[in-house]
């Protein structure tokens, strides 16, 4: 299993989803998974409905994560 095997976020009744999920991870192309929609540091001060069908980033539980060894964002994962 690859990054582009994880689903994508379809819209933004599951954007919220993932952010309640504490087992949930967004996760970046370049495999950063993060806890929390209100992260700066994964999309600064934009809009977070841009990772709406945005191919950079995927929906990831902590095991996926892990197999893809991804690093846990400090600034929201803690």
């Amino acid at each position: 299993m690859g990054f582009d095997d994880l689903p994508m976020v379809d819209d933004e009744d599951e954007l919220r989803r993932v952010h309640n999920d504490t087992a949930t991870y967004f996760l970046s192309r370049g495999l950063v998974a993060h806890a929390e929609m209100t992260c700066h540091l994964a999309v600064g001060d934009d809009n977070w409905t841009k990772l709406v069908q945005n191919p950079r980033w995927r929906a990831a539980n902590s095991t996926q994560c892990r197999r893809l060894s991804a690093s846990w964002c400090a600034n929201c994962c803690n």
